[in-house]
């Protein structure tokens, strides 16, 4: 009595699917570099050149530009990681296993 596991896999996309999947990728890569291009870099730059003069909500510009590099870019990083894993960890905590069921 020979008992064999039958392994099903996940359909593969078609090549129009992929095809139309890597020029979205594509064009919202484009569109970030456009975006970085040509209103944040003149903007960060601008700010750069100019954060002497600043005293946003009464605070020296230069301590809010380290403060911003060194506290906010890293405390943004974590919370968009986070965002997308700790649903599926609490998920594994539930079920006691990963990956969840």
């Amino acid at each position: 009595m020979s008992t064999e596991r039958v392994i099903e896999y996940a359909e593969e996309f078609s090549t129009s699917e992929k095809f139309q999947r890597i020029c979205l990728f594509l064009l919202l890569g484009i569109l970030a570099l456009i975006i970085n291009e040509k209103w944040y870099l003149p903007f960060i730059n601008w700010y750069l050149d100019t954060v002497h003069c600043h005293t946003p909500l009464g605070y020296s510009g230069i301590s809010v530009m380290w403060h911003s590099v060194f506290v906010g870019i890293p405390i943004f990083c974590a919370f968009t990681i986070g965002i997308v894993t700790i649903p599926i960890g609490y998920k594994g905590l539930v079920d006691n296993q990963f990956p969840p069921k």
